[in-house]
């Protein structure tokens, strides 16, 4: 993967089509989230999914960790609460974050995590 390339899913044709003008928004607020998500000390994203009820899912390079991000009224805030999240988590919880949901609804300071079931094991001497 050319790591200077976002692939952007979830925007059929259709959805072009019949309304141009908001899939361009929606378009250019995904590259730009990506972009301010990439600044960070972050998983690198290497893909936005464009979902009309989700909101925005954010890839990270080698397919996970996949994160939630919703539609977030202030994505700093939402960018600041994964930054709390990820330096709380050892190297080896990053490695094996598989979903991080920050599109908490009912209470958007809160975060889900769904961990992978591989091991990390440290080499034995």
């Amino acid at each position: 993967i050319n790591k200077s390339l976002l692939m952007l899913t979830g925007i059929g044709r259709d959805d072009h089509k019949l309304s141009p003008k908001d899939t361009q928004k929606q378009m250019a607020r995904a590259i730009w989230i990506a972009s301010q998500w990439n600044l960070g000390p972050r998983p690198q994203i290497v893909e936005v999914n464009c979902d009309s009820v989700r909101g925005l899912t954010l890839i990270a390079e080698g397919g996970t960790p996949v994160i939630r991000f919703g539609n977030p009224d202030n994505i700093s805030d939402r960018l600041k609460l994964f930054d709390r999240l990820w330096m709380e988590l050892t190297f080896a919880e990053q490695e094996q974050a598989q979903f991080i949901h920050l599109d908490q609804a009912n209470d958007p300071s809160r975060v889900a995590i769904a961990f992978s079931q591989k091991r990390v094991e440290s080499w034995a001497d």
